[in-house]
């Protein structure tokens, strides 16, 4: 953290915005990954405004889709949708689609999470047809959750079915291993006990 800190300082000596902003992104970075939520906010907001003041519009909209996925965290889900919105926002407003298929999935898994199951849905369906295989798997397990919430058996097993299809050449362990966990959970849930420990 030290490191982040003298940067800025550095940085702060030269005038330079851009690196200020960076500094304070990777340090919002550790204290997110730290689940230091208020710390993480700080430095976000910080960075974001760096940021809008250097040009530098694709860190400013990451910067902000970091700030709603901290207030997730935090689960202040009306700021989180603020901030998601403005990175949308800002990623339609300099044609930024690479970064708007980060920010869906942030979107999604926060209405899933507050049982806004259709919206979650939509967003995804949305943004589906422009997403690549490694994008479209996370996108397949998202909707796997939301059909779970909405207990369609049917459902989850097409979008993990999906899911682990396009997992096969990946080695995204976690995604995999979320999916696997969803499946098991549904037989567990219908009492099929055998089938969820295969």
């Amino acid at each position: 953290m030290e490191m982040y800190a003298e940067a800025e300082s550095l940085a702060k000596q030269v005038n330079n915005d851009a690196l200020i902003g960076l500094a304070k992104y990777y340090a919002g970075e550790l204290y997110y990954i730290q689940r230091m939520k208020d710390e993480a906010i700080d430095r976000f907001m910080g960075a974001a405004e760096y940021f809008r003041k250097s040009g530098k519009h694709r860190s400013e909209t990451i910067s902000l889709n970091k700030l709603g996925m901290s207030y997730v965290l935090k689960d202040s889900l009306d700021s989180a949708f603020y901030y998601f919105d403005k990175s949308i926002e800002r990623a339609k407003i300099h044609n930024d689609s690479s970064e708007l298929v980060h920010i869906i999935p942030n979107i999604a898994v926060s209405l899933n999470k507050v049982g806004n199951t259709d919206l979650a849905k939509k967003y995804i369906r949305e943004y589906l047809p422009t997403a690549n295989d490694e994008d479209k798997a996370r996108y397949y397990s998202i909707m796997a959750y939301c059909f779970e919430k909405e207990n369609n058996k049917d459902s989850v097993i097409y979008y993990t079915n999906k899911t682990l299809e396009l997992l096969e050449k990946e080695d995204k362990y976690s995604l995999k291993c979320g999916v696997y966990q969803l499946r098991a959970r549904m037989e567990v849930n219908d009492g099929n006990y055998k089938e969820a420990l295969d």
